[in-house]
């Protein structure tokens, strides 16, 4: 039976896993699990993503993952095949280190970031290895513990669901860590590993919307060509955006919250990332905003897309515009 196509978009939210093959050891020594580490970090300077926890199994790995605008399966693809070369260099092996592709389930962030943080990073205790996950080495408690901050790993937004100072926000978090399955009305992320979305009926339909307003705007006339709008810079873009919805480019770089400039503002974010191929850390410079909120931009732009002919139009008259060569 053939894998089901990955569910991607941007600010998409992922539990991630992989086994080695045959259930066989990934990592012989502490240089695996350092090189491992470094190859998330690496990936995570070149593609930017959330990272919200991870453990580092002898023979399995578990990582939550919010994507940017790079695709789950880019990122990953970086990490694993970077860490199999170095694995067939070091012990001069053949074949394969990972047990088929990675398995990843696309959770509500909000719903689940909690739990699935703290089932990952009890994954040493279940397994025998520790009594307190905080003694583990290889899994991201121990930096949430720490006073000090991991460049690929973001554990403020976690922390900051137990409001009060950061040691008492860390002391609680830690206790809601240590807590035993039958403390707590525990999700089971095991059981659910052959499902691709885990959420409640609201958050399945917006993924489902995701899903098709993936062919909604490319079905129209202005679907080809991109590589004229991919040539054109931010100023360009920007400039072109300004003059076809009069308002002025300095109002898009603004702060305003007008709704006629933010929903224009919108629009420059969307096809810069959609359309003219640029790195929402790109944009979010260009714009002086972070990268979140240019992915909730984009993120907005489609889901309006659905069913808000008007912003359908004014979006087909700018990208025509901007697909238009110039004449020799």
């Amino acid at each position: 039976m053939p894998r089901p196509h990955r569910i991607e978009f941007p600010g998409a939210f992922y539990h991630v896993y992989a086994r080695g093959n045959n259930k066989q050891k990934i990592f012989m020594d502490t240089q695996d699990y350092t090189v491992y580490l470094d190859r998330i970090k690496r990936y995570y300077n070149r593609y930017p993503f959330f990272l919200y926890a991870y453990a580092l199994m002898s023979n399995h790995i578990h990582l939550a993952i919010e994507t940017c605008e790079i695709p789950l399966s880019k990122i990953m693809q970086g990490i694993q095949q970077s860490y199999a070369q170095y694995v067939h260099k070091k012990y001069s092996s053949v074949g394969r280190v990972f047990q088929g592709p990675y398995g990843a389930v696309l959770y509500d962030k909000v719903e689940f970031t909690l739990n699935l943080v703290r089932y990952i990073h009890r994954n040493p205790i279940e397994a025998r290895l520790v009594e307190n996950p905080v003694e583990y080495p290889w899994s991201s408690h121990r930096i949430y513990m720490m006073t000090e901050n991991c460049s690929f790993l973001d554990k403020k937004f976690v922390l900051e669901m137990f409001p009060c100072d950061v040691a008492k926000s860390m002391q609680r978090f830690n206790e809601f860590v240590l807590k035993g399955p039958q403390d707590l009305e525990d999700f089971n992320f095991d059981d659910v590993r052959d499902r691709q979305v885990i959420g409640n009926k609201e958050f399945v339909e917006k993924v489902n919307t995701k899903i098709e307003i993936s062919s909604v705007v490319p079905e129209t006339d202005f679907s080809n060509n991109f590589s004229v709008i991919r040539k054109k810079t931010l100023s360009e873009i920007l400039k072109i955006v300004s003059k076809q919805t009069k308002v002025s480019a300095d109002s898009i770089l603004s702060p305003s919250r007008i709704r006629t400039i933010t929903e224009t503002r919108r629009m420059f974010a969307f096809i810069a990332a959609k359309y003219a191929g640029y790195r929402l850390v790109g944009i979010s410079k260009f714009l002086k905003l972070d990268a979140t909120t240019i992915s909730k931009m984009v993120n907005k732009v489609e889901e309006e897309l659905k069913h808000n002919s008007i912003l359908s139009e004014k979006l087909r008259k700018i990208i025509h515009v901007l697909q238009a060569r110039p004449r020799s």
